[in-house]
């Protein structure tokens, strides 16, 4: 049975939105995982909070490593811990557009494209 889990978390000390909107109660930065016979990560979070999303993917996959690291694009609050990701998961597959790879490979210096 397919489940679909929350792995995000919070930034309560952001005050503006992309420098532009104000946020009185901070930010959520979206992540999920998609889990079945195989997982997959859907994007990753802000660089400040990448140890503490690492420890929500730990807590919730348990012994379970995820197959595919899904990044729906490279805005920093979406792609940010990337690489602390595949360091960790190192056999795990990213999905991505080609334009992300390219991005990926200037921001990691690593293409992940296998």
């Amino acid at each position: 049975m397919s489940e679909i889990k929350y792995l995000g978390v919070n930034d309560r000390k952001i005050d503006l939105f992309e420098g532009l909107y104000t946020v009185e109660n901070g930010v959520a930065y979206n992540s999920y995982a998609l889990i079945d016979e195989k997982i997959a990560i859907m994007d990753t979070v802000d660089a400040e909070y990448g140890n503490q999303w690492l420890k929500n993917i730990e807590n919730e996959l348990k012994d379970r490593e995820p197959s595919y690291l899904i990044i729906h694009h490279m805005e920093p609050d979406h792609s940010s811990n990337i690489k602390a990701f595949m360091d960790k998961y190192e056999k795990t597959v990213i999905v991505a557009s080609d334009k992300a790879f390219s991005m990926i490979k200037q921001f990691f210096g690593n293409e992940y494209t296998d």
